[in-house]
């Protein structure tokens, strides 16, 4: 048989005798060495020549060997060699790894189709360039041939079905040759022959109790009553045992794809439906030396799958067959019991199962019971039912033998469990952790790819569960949070094993996990800038960095370690008490490759600097304003997000820079209790003069909460500031459609306490609009103080940012100046505030009106501004809440007419020309009662006293009105016109 070498012979007294000529004149002599002397030969049965014993020649050498032994005749061989003047260098191959196969006693390899082999070239000469190559049409300068590349002493040969054919032998060649102009080429070789699966069976799924001998298969059955046999037969194979493994799909449950082969009864014709399943969502069991598998199955049509293997792991295509499951068959038998009744019947099962410590039967069970009550059980009764499943596979993990398979079924049964994330209850998503933490202890070998998709599915469902609400109590989310980042640690280096350093990483994606890890000595790994992906569910397009330092020492010892590096996200991890997390979780995670053990990565002197994105969209207004004042940048201590050893370097309001000394799992955390420039308490011990809740510059408080040139900054410690100006103007935003009201309240003795408690009572305000609105109204934003009035004598105009001091009774000039002694007491306990509110978007000003009416508002001011101030104050209105709307536009021309509206005009200088011609007529539409009657009486007195009073009368009326505009445009188009100012309280400095 190829490939096996007899046992050496044992000695038989043979003599051995080494003969070397060569012809020189067409005789053949002794070969002579360098001096010209013949070269004595050794009598041994291997000869070695070294490199210049004999002289190059073309003419070739012919070593013959003469074997004797006692009085028999010699047995001879002959062999010509020829010298050449070249250096050739000696090479050699090892094999340093095989995963799918093994090394036979005459040093070839017998493997499968999927394996991976490592093979160890070197050389007897420094500076040889080596080269490898497979022969039988494999090209090894295809990295997924080679992924290490073909020109390395290293070579990973990664087989695969499209590529290498069962039954078939191959040579791999390791070839060297020095960078030397008289240089040869050395060579040596190897042997690989690609075993072949088992062969010559078939697969059928059948209802059990309906199978009777020599009867047809039946392929329909009633769901979670109905026993199904999955079952592989007549397979055969000469490495024995063979193992079966099964699984199944239910159809929807994945995405459309390829399907494998079909073998069997019912498999032929049902071959097309099984192709339209996604087979890498199945569900797949242990493998075993059983031939079949009896289980139940939700309603539905199943796709049922298997996968016969031998003892060396080479494995069959995917074999499928389709089943039918539903109330009621086509052979008449239907479902009787009803759904709860059945259910009942399956939890009895399953429990016995479990006292029977047959953990698997339990897997099986819990998928079919968890995808039935999706259907037939209400809301609740269904997340009843799911986590007392979880409740059992917990249990059972603890009733069996932990292996790396028995892990997988479990993963995937958990997976099914938990598919309904939005469904699942606060039990389903602490038992998914539990699940993961109590298969820590299972024994570690390589985890397919499937497996730590489905590990992941399971612990990504209950991460997104929490986003529906499932909050977990600290000691739960502790627990969970520990069990998912130890859990899936343990995953990724499984699923590196058999990996070479350099290979490409293997990374596994669900919708709130992301994770990867690559084999790299240390070497390698030092100043890599490496990336991890941002999990799915978060919506964060940036990827997170680990900027790794150029020395790890400390660490490792040496760079020539081999280690594992593994890098995750997590989102929608559990909230921890006194943390207020804006980010996913992203990790490091750097293992010893022969153990898995973490590496110990702590107290470094050039730290790793981590890039991490956040999400800033569940913060108000104010944390999105002080962000990046009040970050830090934290990681799981295993109880608590801790900050020691990490340090922000920047921070933006899309990414925070962090520098830390150690490895773990990171987040970004939001300290709102620190104090910050802009969070209106002013904090005179960290050098702010003023805090007026932004960090706008202009508008008297900094941006660095200093008070800006001509500004005064009013209020007490702790609290928020008020800035007027001593410059007339107003806020734009103060002619925009709202509400006007004027506030009337008492208690306060001076103006100082007004002023500094002008800020809280924009909060106040805004504060109770929130609630009764359900819209969010920004103090900062919707709220405006126009004036305070105290008594009925002085008033502070503020106008939304300007602050003008002036009494109705000098209303006649515009007088500008600062505020009085801030000392000053109050004449009168009343004080008015008028306001104008603008409503934020979404809220009509309408609505805002009738909110700012509605019962319980005032009382709801009233209350929170006496709680901020610690002042008791009472509120009621001087001026009932009002619609405030943008007046009709202006008509173009106005020649001889009244405006009985207040028009902003543009700005202007005196004696402008206003570019306009007057056409013949112009009329001015919209004038109010007033002003007609107005211009009657005007005609009137026109004819007793004279075109003159004609011109007072309405100017003199209009600044009676406080709050109209008076322009009267003369007929002569040949005029220009002049600005001038007309005094109108309320709006500094007059109108034009």
């Amino acid at each position: 048989v190829w490939g096996i070498k007899d046992p050496p012979p044992s000695p038989q007294g043979l003599k051995y005798e080494w003969v070397c000529t060569y012809l020189q004149a067409g005789v053949s002599v002794p070969c002579r060495g360098p001096d010209s002397q013949p070269i004595a030969w050794p009598s041994t049965e291997a000869l070695t020549v070294a490199a210049g014993t004999l002289p190059a020649s073309a003419i070739p050498y012919t070593f013959t060997l003469i074997v004797t032994k006692g009085s028999r005749a010699p047995g001879t061989f002959s062999v010509p060699v020829t010298v050449v003047n070249q250096v050739i260098p000696a090479v050699g191959l090892a094999v340093s790894a095989i995963t799918g196969g093994y090394q036979m006693e005459d040093g070839s390899l017998y493997v499968n189709q999927d394996a991976k082999v490592t093979f160890a070239g070197f050389s007897d000469t420094p500076n040889t360039n080596l080269a490898w190559s497979v022969d039988g049409g494999v090209d090894a300068t295809v990295p997924a041939v080679a992924p290490l590349g073909y020109t390395a002493p290293t070579f990973v040969l990664q087989l695969s079905p499209g590529v290498f054919q069962r039954g078939a032998r191959y040579t791999v060649k390791l070839t060297g040759s020095l960078p030397v102009s008289n240089s040869g080429q050395g060579f040596t070789t190897g042997g690989l022959l690609i075993n072949s699966p088992p062969s010559g069976g078939v697969f059928r799924a059948c209802v059990l109790d309906l199978q009777s001998a020599g009867s047809a298969c039946q392929t329909e059955g009633l769901p979670i009553s109905d026993t199904f046999r999955m079952e592989a037969v007549d397979w055969s194979d000469v490495d024995v045992p063979i193992t079966f493994q099964f699984g199944y799909l239910l159809e929807g449950e994945g995405a459309a794809a390829s399907g494998g082969s079909s073998n069997g009864t019912n498999a032929t014709a049902n071959a097309t439906a099984g192709a339209a399943q996604n087979v890498s969502e199945a569900t797949w069991f242990s493998p075993s030396t059983t031939s079949y598998l009896d289980m139940e199955f939700p309603s539905g049509k199943i796709t049922c799958y298997a996968v016969v293997s031998d003892s060396m792991g080479a494995s069959t295509a995917q074999l499928s067959a389709l089943i039918t499951v539903g109330d009621t068959t086509s052979g008449g038998r239907r479902l009787l019991q009803s759904a709860n009744a059945n259910f009942a019947k399956a939890r009895n099962k399953m429990k016995d199962n479990l006292k029977a410590f047959r953990a698997n039967k339990v897997n099986q069970a819990a998928g079919s019971m968890a995808l039935e009550g999706r259907k037939k059980l209400t809301p609740a009764e269904a997340m009843a039912l799911r986590a007392e499943l979880m409740g059992q596979i917990a249990t059972g993990t603890q009733r069996t033998v932990g292996t790396a398979s028995y892990a997988c079924e479990t993963f995937g049964a958990g997976s099914l469990v938990t598919a309904a994330a939005a469904d699942m209850g606060t039990t389903e998503v602490v038992g998914a952790g539990d699940v993961m933490g109590k298969l820590l202890t299972a024994k570690k070998s390589f985890m397919s790819s499937t497996c730590t998709q489905q590990a992941a599915k399971m612990m990504s469902n209950a991460l997104v569960a929490q986003i529906y609400g499932q909050a977990l109590s600290q000691v739960e989310g502790e627990q969970f949070l520990n069990n998912l980042i130890s859990g899936m640690n343990n995953v990724m280096y499984q699923a590196a094993f058999g990996k070479v350093a350099g290979e490409s990483k293997v990374t596994v994606v669900a919708p709130a996990s992301d994770l990867s890890v690559q084999r790299l000595t240390v070497a390698t790994l030092l100043g890599q800038l490496l990336y991890q992906n941002s999990p799915q569910e978060t919506g964060l397009a940036p990827q997170a960095s680990f900027q790794v330092p150029t020395n790890l020492t400390s660490v490792f010892g040496t760079s020539s370690v081999d280690i594992n590096v593994h890098t995750h996200s997590y989102g929608a991890a559990p909230a921890a008490f006194g943390a207020n997390i804006v980010s996913p979780l992203y990790g490091l995670t750097l293992s010893y490759a022969d153990t898995g053990t973490a590496a110990k990565v702590a107290n470094l002197t050039e730290p790793f600097i981590i890039n991490i994105p956040v999400d800033l969209s569940g913060l108000t207004t104010t944390g999105k304003l002080l962000f990046t004042q009040q970050v830090t940048c934290v990681y799981w201590g295993g109880s608590s997000y801790i900050s020691d050893g990490c340090n922000v370097t920047s921070a933006s309001n899309t990414m925070v820079t962090c520098a830390c000394n150690h490895l773990t799992t990171f987040a970004i955390n939001q300290d709102p209790n620190v104090q910050a420039c802009g969070d209106s308490r002013k904090q005179s011990a960290r050098g702010e003069a003023c805090d007026d809740r932004n960090l706008v510059d202009g508008d008297g408080c900094s941006s660095t909460c200093t008070v800006e040139a001509n500004w005064e900054c009013y209020g007490r410690e702790g609290s928020s500031s008020t800035c007027v100006n001593a410059i007339a103007g107003s806020n734009p935003r103060t002619g925009e459609d709202g509400a006007r009201a004027t506030f009337k309240m008492s208690g306060f003795a001076s103006e100082t306490e007004v002023l500094e408690n002008l800020g809280s009572f924009g909060q106040a305000v805004a504060e109770q609009l929130t609630i009764k609105t359900g819209m969010q109204v920004d103090a900062e934003e919707n709220v405006f103080v126009l004036t305070v009035c105290y008594g009925s004598s002085a008033c502070t105009v503020i106008n939304g940012d300007a602050f003008v001091e002036s009494t109705r009774r000098s209303a006649a000039a515009a007088l500008t100046g600062l505020p009085a002694p801030a000392g000053r007491r109050l004449t009168a306990s009343d004080v008015d505030v008028s306001t104008h509110i603008v409503p934020p978007s979404g809220l009509s000003p309408s609505t805002l009106v009738e909110t700012l009416a509605a019962d319980g508002f005032l009382s709801g001011v009233a209350t929170s501004l006496s709680a901020t101030s610690g002042i008791p104050l009472t509120m009621s209105y001087s001026s009932a809440p009002e619609l405030k709307a943008t007046p009709p536009a202006r008509p173009d021309v106005m020649l001889g007419a009244v405006s009985a509206e207040v028009q902003p005009l543009p700005p202007s200088v005196e004696d402008e020309e206003l570019p306009f011609v007057p056409a013949a007529s112009t009329t001015v539409p919209g004038l109010s009662t007033e002003v007609i009657v107005v211009i009657a009486v005007s005609i009137a007195v026109v004819c007793v006293c004279g075109g003159f009073v004609l011109y007072v009368l309405p100017v003199w009326y209009r600044m009676r009105r406080e709050r109209r505009h008076v322009k009267v445009l003369p007929s002569d188009p040949g005029l220009t016109f002049t600005t001038f100012d007309s005094v109108k309280e309320g709006t500094p400095g007059g109108g034009r």
